[in-house]
Parts: structure tokens; C-alpha cells; sequence
């Protein structure tokens, strides 16, 4: 994993994260494998300060590369026939607004 962050003078920032997960054998027999995947994420947004109050707005996407992968391999699946993957979310956004009272 490896990710950046930019933080600009004026309350921009950026922070993008980029994931690799090599292939893991999902069973003692090594006889199944889940494969390799890459994911990316990035989130943009901007902070600011007036008096007591903190404002974040900010927006931002998940597995931007829309990679199929397993969010949790089950290890040595027992019922047939076995499962061994956990569908992940496609690329999805987001993107919100934080107000914050400082005492």
C-alpha cells in the first residue's frame, strides 16, 4: 500500500491511496487461489476555519479502477462446493460536508 497526501495553504487537500494484494491460497492443498488485485482511492476537499467553527467539504471515490476482488477470502471452505470469495463493491463515490463546534 501506498498512498500521497497534498495539503494546500488555502484549505484544498488531496490524498489518494493505491493498494496492491498479490494471490493467497484459500485452502491447505493450495489447490485454490484468489488472484491479484490493485485498488485505488482519492478523496478531494477543501478545509476552513471561522471563528469556532470548522468546515470540511470533500468528495471522493473507492476502488476507482473498478476492480472485481474478494473483500474476505473464507479459508478452507467446507460445504460443497466450497466458497471461498466475498463479492466486493464496483468503483463507488461519496462525498460530504463536515460542520464541527471547537471549544
Amino acid at each position: 500500500m501506498t498512498g500521497g497526501d497534498i495539503v494546500l495553504k488555502p484549505g484544498f487537500y488531496a490524498h489518494v491511496t493505491f493498494t496492491y494484494v498479490d494471490r493467497i491460497a484459500l485452502n491447505d492443498a493450495n489447490t485454490a487461489y484468489a488472484g491479484s488485485y490493485n485498488l485505488l482511492s482519492a478523496r478531494i476537499g477543501y478545509r476552513t476555519h471561522f471563528y469556532k467553527w470548522r468546515l470540511d467539504i470533500y468528495a471522493g471515490g473507492d476502488n476507482l479502477l473498478n476492480t472485481h476482488y474478494s473483500l474476505g477470502n473464507d479459508i478452507n471452505a467446507a460445504a460443497p462446493p466450497a466458497r471461498y470469495y466475498n463479492a466486493a463493491p464496483t468503483v463507488n463515490y461519496f462525498g460530504g460536508v463536515s460542520v464541527n463546534y471547537v471549544l
